[in-house]
């Protein structure tokens, strides 16, 4: 008697594919939370944040700062430092208003690319986020936006939406994104 494989079958090399791709990230984020268990690498609430933040810790700052340019591109006027830092703050303001489920998910996922052994594994980027040039965030970026595991591709969009909306609700973007800003009459008007 032969056998002979019916299409859908486990022989199908996209399901093949799909099976492992799942498998490696259950084993990637089965790995995250034993490991940040076993070292105490947990954000916990009154945890102290970076000076003149609410929400972010240090490295979650150092994170932003990496990926602002990396997300914003040609949109960025420059690397203003002191422009990126505007864009952090307001990063921060977003993060606080946030529901506290939604809080939680977020500081999973910022401590997943804060801690070295998980930001190397799930994120290839093998420096610290002060160290990480551009081209490698803006290829870290790439890789979780087509990347076939979902949570990555959903981390992808929460980081740069997050970015996104900082930088274009602040006048300094608004030549960038062509809008010109508010009437001045009816601004004076409003702020008589």
């Amino acid at each position: 008697m032969s056998t002979t494989h019916n299409s859908q079958g486990l022989d199908n090399p996209s399901r093949r594919r799909f099976l492992r791709v799942g498998l490696a990230g259950t084993a990637i984020l089965a790995t995250v939370g034993i490991t940040s268990g076993v070292v105490g690498f947990k954000r916990v609430s009154g945890q102290a944040t970076a000076e003149e933040f609410h929400f972010l810790r240090p490295t979650d700052v150092e994170l932003f700062t990496a990926l602002v340019p990396a997300i914003l591109g040609t949109a960025l006027p420059a690397k203003n430092p002191q422009l990126i830092h505007e864009v952090v703050l307001r990063i921060d303001d977003t993060c606080k208003r946030l529901g506290s489920p939604n809080q939680k998910e977020l500081g999973q996922l910022l401590d997943l690319l804060s801690f070295s052994p998980t930001r190397r594994l799930a994120a290839g980027i093998k420096k610290s986020w002060p160290d990480t040039s551009q081209e490698d965030a803006e290829a870290f970026l790439e890789r979780w936006r087509n990347s076939s595991v979902g949570l990555f591709n959903a981390a992808y969009r929460v980081l740069t939406k997050l970015v996104a909306n900082a930088y274009f609700a602040m006048p300094e973007s608004f030549a960038a994104s062509g809008y010109p800003g508010p009437l001045a009459h009816m601004y004076n008007a409003i702020n008589k």
